[in-house]
């Protein structure tokens, strides 16, 4: 039989939805001048490939486009980034300008990268140089920053390092499954927390490994992609109501469902609608 799915998530996904109404006027994007020195790259990557290429497999992920110009995104963004980017690195850094960012934790060393997108050079605080490959890296204390690739990394030094190490070096990572888009923001959690997060009605029975959540600008109108990799026998179920337009489509491993509207507050409230299959044997 049928049954609905749980979403464990209510509260935390309640509690960002509070912070977007909140309507933080964040300064994140600051403005350089046009003076602002420009900085050495040795390599640079679109966003989306530079996230895809983070090492080994973060827990969460964060992605931002200031430039977004639409003030129901960018309210989006804004909450966001007002949750994500509160962290004692800043006090070492001194950003001029940036046009997208991104963030990724790993809960099992308790580490973490920004990816900053900018032309501007970056001055940071630091004790002491280090060359990681071609890559000159500034250390402070446990935190490492390189403005030598771009996106510029920003973080705890085990994951900058890792990176660099690695750097254009193929990863197995869901993500390169996700539909490309233009996105305005998106999140991503594998592994554990969404084994938690996500679970049958009234079970301990998890159904997914990843969950990705991005926002874009479709024309006039607002665009929801929700993809999920079911570790069990669930789908997402096509429903012409859910929002103007929607659909559903695999791609990889990844359960992929679109979901259009004109009207951002409803759009942000619709969730795809998933059902698991389970067979019950008679004792």
């Amino acid at each position: 039989m049928a049954k609905p799915l749980e979403r464990r998530s209510a509260k935390l996904l309640a509690f960002f939805l509070a912070l977007i109404m909140i309507g933080s006027a964040l300064a994140i994007a600051l403005r350089g001048a046009n003076t602002t020195p420009k900085r050495e790259v040795k390599l640079s990557f679109d966003d989306f490939t530079a996230v895809t290429n983070l090492p080994d497999t973060p827990s969460e992920i964060y992605y931002f486009n200031f430039r977004v110009n639409d003030t129901n995104l960018l309210n989006l963004i804004q909450a966001y980034a007002k949750l994500v980017m509160r962290d004692p690195v800043f006090r070492y850094v001194k950003l001029t300008g940036f046009d997208s960012a991104a963030f990724a934790y790993y809960p099992k060393t308790n580490s973490y990268v920004y990816l900053f997108n900018t032309s501007s050079k970056i001055f940071a605080s630091y004790d002491r140089k280090m060359k990681v490959g071609e890559f000159d890296v500034k250390v402070k204390d446990f935190y490492a920053f390189c403005d030598q690739v771009n996106p510029a990394l920003i973080g705890t030094s085990d994951v900058v390092f890792n990176y660099l190490e690695n750097v254009g070096k193929e990863k197995e990572n869901l993500l390169k499954y996700v539909p490309e888009k233009n996105y305005a923001f998106f999140r991503a959690f594998q592994g554990e927390i969404v084994k938690q997060l996500i679970r049958l009605n009234d079970s301990n029975i998890t159904v997914a490994d990843f969950y990705f959540e991005g926002y874009a600008l479709n024309g006039s109108k607002y665009e929801k992609v929700v993809a999920m990799n079911f570790t069990s026998n669930t789908f997402f179920v096509e429903e012409s109501n859910v929002t103007e337009e929607y659909y559903v489509f695999e791609k990889g491993t990844l359960s992929v469902a679109v979901l259009i509207d004109s009207n951002f507050t409803k759009l942000l409230e619709a969730q795809p609608e998933m059902r698991s299959v389970i067979i019950k044997m008679e004792e």
